[in-house]
């Protein structure tokens, strides 16, 4: 029983490595109605491979990845920050953006 538990728990580290090694993949994507209603336009949230995001997922600590990016980094970008940028631009209506926030109130102190 102890072996495998102890095979168990390094089989749970392969995913880690192999994330480690990946090149730039979405986290969320969403089509959000466009302010004028002529159709949609895409809203993401990005997550780079980076020495920050290599070092964040190899710890197993991403946890913090979107804590400590609440700015937008290049490495890793928000759904709020995707989001208040599209509405900055005039693309999509401020009550649009707050509905498809995974945190609204990120998404208000980001749109002031």
């Amino acid at each position: 029983e102890d072996t495998l538990i102890r095979f168990l728990a390094d089989q749970l580290n392969i995913p880690c490595v192999n994330l480690n090694t990946t090149p730039i993949s979405p986290a969320t994507q969403r089509l959000i109605p466009l302010a004028d209603g002529s159709g949609r336009v895409l809203a993401f949230e990005k997550l780079a491979n980076s020495y920050r995001i290599q070092n964040a997922i190899r710890d197993k600590r991403t946890h913090l990845i979107k804590s400590q990016s609440s700015g937008g980094h290049e490495d890793f970008t928000s759904m709020e920050i995707s989001l208040a940028k599209l509405f900055r631009t005039g693309r999509i209506t401020l009550e649009e953006g707050r509905k498809y926030a995974e945190d609204p109130k990120a998404y208000d102190i980001l749109t002031k």
